[in-house]
């Protein structure tokens, strides 16, 4: 994987905010893969090209990525709704936009992801807000708690 230091083919617009994410959320983005990036240059040059075809002009370097083509913000419940049709189209389980938020959070979970850094990638501003929305879904097994405290008193 490459940093992004390393990437002198991202415009330098895109590589100063991609920074200045990482600077101010390092776990949250830090595992970004150098895939995801290649994707989404990919899905802002389409973007461009359909602005140029439809004579809407071109955007500027700090341009949000997901817009209409005025580059205006999407609208959630269009986006929950384009998702809905594209998973229909796929042949997936009906399930929200909203929801892959959970399912990554709950495989996390399952997986004995520490609810700091489950909370951190949700955006969450304290860890208790995500134990409160999840605390459902971690396992009540006391085993592991007995075991250290029996390891003290040896």
């Amino acid at each position: 994987m490459k940093s992004l230091k390393q990437r002198p083919d991202l415009p330098a617009r895109v590589r100063s905010l991609l920074e200045g994410l990482l600077e101010r959320s390092a776990n949250q983005f830090e595992h970004a893969i150098s895939r995801t990036l290649d994707v989404l240059r990919e899905y802002r040059t389409a973007t461009l090209e359909l602005r140029m075809q439809l004579g809407a002009g071109r955007l500027s370097d700090d341009a949000l990525l997901f817009s209409d083509v005025e580059g205006n913000p999407l609208s959630p419940n269009r986006t929950s709704s384009r998702f809905g049709e594209f998973a229909d189209a796929l042949g997936m389980p009906e399930i929200t936009f909203h929801s892959l938020r959970h399912t990554h959070a709950s495989q996390l979970i399952d997986a004995g992801v520490d609810i700091v850094t489950i909370s951190k990638r949700l955006g969450h501003a304290k860890p208790d807000i995500t134990l409160r929305v999840y605390a459902h879904l971690f396992r009540n097994d006391d085993s592991k708690a007995a075991a250290a405290i029996d390891a003290g008193f040896r």
